[in-house]
């Protein structure tokens, strides 16, 4: 638990620090794709939690959070969600956003198409089964990804499967 209070007090600090800076838009397309985006003239941040859920960590975040009101996006990787169902629902439960970040934590980089297809889509499938939660967003392990994550997604997007 002091981790997590010490690691949520510094993310606070940091939240004083860049709320009080202006934030323009930010980020490019890619196709039809977003590949990064920030709320143009407003004042926000994005409070994310990658890799979980963790059977420790994640509910004591989740407590933090709820004591303080806040919404956080977690990026959820797949067999995680499969082995920690009650956490997913809880953050589900509570209004968090949740995201795609593969379902194993493979660098997409240098996957192949199929394999590609497969990290992405395990997640949406895992995630529709415990929670009937379809994930907006997705970010790949490392922030890496190439020119076949981009036309998966683009393809993905304008068959309406989801939205990325």
């Amino acid at each position: 638990m002091k981790l997590c209070v010490r690691t949520f007090s510094a993310i606070f600090a940091l939240v004083l620090l860049v709320t009080g800076v202006r934030t323009g838009a930010s980020g490019y397309w890619e196709g039809n794709v977003v590949v990064s985006k920030a709320v143009e003239g407003k004042k926000r941040i994005a409070l994310t939690f990658d890799d979980g859920p963790h059977p420790g960590r994640t509910p004591e975040i989740l407590d933090l959070l709820d004591q303080y009101g806040i919404k956080a996006t977690f990026f959820v990787v797949g067999e995680n969600a499969a082995a920690y169902p009650d956490i997913i629902q809880r953050e589900i439960s509570e209004g968090h956003e949740l995201g795609n970040h593969t379902d194993t934590h493979k660098m997409l980089k240098n996957a192949s198409s199929a394999e590609i297809e497969q990290q992405i889509c395990s997640v949406e499938d895992r995630l529709l089964e415990i929670g009937e939660y379809r994930p907006k967003l997705l970010r790949p392990p490392g922030g890496l990804y190439n020119q076949n994550v981009l036309d998966f997604l683009r393809e993905k997007t304008r068959k309406k499967t989801t939205k990325i």
